[in-house]
């Protein structure tokens, strides 16, 4: 579901990764037809998501159209400087070109 994975890297090695998505292209009714599309059953789609629905408590709930920056990390060696800030403000220009 992510839109837009963003990947710093230095001398080949990746240092810091993150990524976001837009809101409004992930619901479950994508992910019920993108299970489908590769073989699962109707069953096996209602099975997965009444196990899910404990996640469900304890995630977002996002019912308008909004950026969601989801995951963020940088390689202990080089947090503190400014990597996954750099990152992030590509995120936030993204999100203000959504608006």
């Amino acid at each position: 579901h992510c839109s837009v994975i963003y990947v710093a890297s230095m001398d080949s090695k990746v240092i810091s990764i993150a990524d976001a998505f837009d809101s409004s292209l992930y619901n479950r009714n994508c992910l019920s037809q993108a299970l489908l599309s590769i073989g699962w059953t109707q069953a096996m789609v209602e099975t997965a998501f009444a196990r899910l629905s404990m996640w469900d408590k304890c995630t977002i709930n996002v019912t308008n159209r909004s950026w969601v920056i989801e995951n963020v990390a940088t390689d202990p060696v080089y947090r503190r400087k400014g990597v996954a800030y750099t990152l992030l403000k590509h995120f936030l220009e993204i999100g203000r070109n959504l608006a």
